[in-house]
């Protein structure tokens, strides 16, 4: 008789379980930024961890990079805030490519006053810096997500 195993060869079943991302969740802890910044960036962080399958990489950074590993919630995410000096999102791009492999995503959140790298840095994935309205911009090859 017909079976679809036949015609189809054979069938397909439902995953176990859904791929892992990686995500670097990269926050502005220069001197410039206040508690309510912070507030904001942990709402969104908030909003990224609750993507199923995202395992978050916190890198704070004010003139250098800070890591504090994997993160699972926003109180992990606070409890890692740590800095207060200069900016410079630069080094915290670069911490998170080499800390977090594979890395399929990067979020930075900043007022955007800090140096950029001039172009996309070498097997760097899609970036996206999440900047308050009265902010500046980032550079082109990054994508902007005005806060309002």
């Amino acid at each position: 008789g017909w079976h679809a195993s036949r015609v189809w060869g054979t069938p397909l079943k439902p995953a176990m379980r859904s791929p892992e991302i990686n995500v670097g969740l990269v926050v502005d802890t220069s001197g410039s930024r206040d508690s309510s910044d912070f507030a904001a960036d942990l709402g969104d962080c908030r909003a990224a961890l609750k993507v199923a399958g995202v395992r978050a990489h916190l890198v704070t950074v004010d003139s250098e990079p800070h890591y504090a590993g994997a993160v699972w919630n926003v109180a992990d995410v606070a409890n890692g805030l740590r800095g207060g000096g200069g900016t410079d999102m630069r080094a915290g791009i670069e911490e998170v490519l080499q800390r977090v492999r594979p890395c399929h995503a990067i979020v930075v959140f900043t007022d955007g006053d800090t140096p950029w790298h001039d172009r996309r840095p070498k097997g760097c994935p899609r970036t996206i810096a999440v900047i308050p309205e009265d902010g500046d911009a980032a550079p082109g090859w990054m994508q902007t997500v005005w806060r309002l």
